[in-house]
């Protein structure tokens, strides 16, 4: 059984949708500067730049045009066939791997950071398969990790 894909049958091209993305953060105010006190990033680095992921769940236009454009990404990059599973990372991955997993027509899982201390203790909660080939969506990535 194929999945079905819903994205729009035609998208900007990559330097079009890095455009279009900066216009969207910044119209959600999004993209935070404070080169006096840097941020402190997860990965524990100063930045003089914060961009506030999140904020973006709640603007549902915005939020929409930014899955369409990674669901395409992903497929001009690798093909609707080269992933069997989207896992988001705990916390702020997981709404936009169920967004693209959606539009992907894939199963979708989430990885904890760290396992809950109870019940299975588990760190990968949904079902994914040993040998899954899996596209982790994150927020962010401060430290190449």
């Amino acid at each position: 059984m194929f999945p079905t894909v819903s994205i729009p049958s035609s998208c900007p091209d990559d330097a079009e949708i890095a455009r279009q993305s900066a216009e969207m953060l910044l119209e959600a105010d999004a993209v935070h500067f404070n080169a006096d006190a840097p941020f402190k990033l997860s990965s524990g680095l100063p930045s003089p730049t914060y961009i506030d992921c999140r904020k973006l769940i709640s603007y549902p236009d915005i939020r929409s045009r930014l899955m369409d454009y990674l669901a395409a990404s992903v497929l001009r990059r690798t093909g609707v066939d080269a992933f069997d599973n989207i896992a988001g990372g705990e916390t702020a991955g997981i709404p936009f791997a169920a967004f693209v997993a959606e539009r992907l027509g894939l199963p979708m899982t989430y990885i904890r950071k760290k396992p809950k201390g109870h019940g299975r203790n588990a760190r990968i909660e949904g079902v994914m398969e040993a040998g899954d080939r899996v596209l982790r969506v994150e927020d962010r990535t401060t430290d190449g990790g």
